[in-house]
């Protein structure tokens, strides 16, 4: 049986504030879309933070404690220096 909780109030807001982090510093790309993802095994809730220049797209999960737990291949080094710099 699957289970799912409701994300608490401390990666609620850890996840708004990098969010918010993101918005403001990655300049040369697009935040279109954000989610939140329930890991079952670790008990955590991470966002995914979708990307776009043109009409390419890039994925991204970060962890309420600023770890980047997933990204695809292929994402432009500019969009990978401003993800890590909103994380500092």
């Amino acid at each position: 049986m699957s289970e799912i909780r409701e994300i608490n109030l401390y990666e609620q807001g850890c996840l708004d504030l990098i969010e918010q982090r993101l918005n403001d510093i990655v300049g040369s790309f697009v935040l279109i879309k954000s989610e939140n993802i329930y890991d079952e095994d670790k008990d955590i809730v991470y966002r995914s933070f979708t990307f776009n220049r043109g009409i390419e797209e890039w994925v991204f999960c970060i962890s309420p404690h600023k770890q980047i737990k997933y990204f695809e291949y292929g994402v432009p080094q500019e969009l990978i220096d401003d993800v890590l710099e909103s994380l500092q």
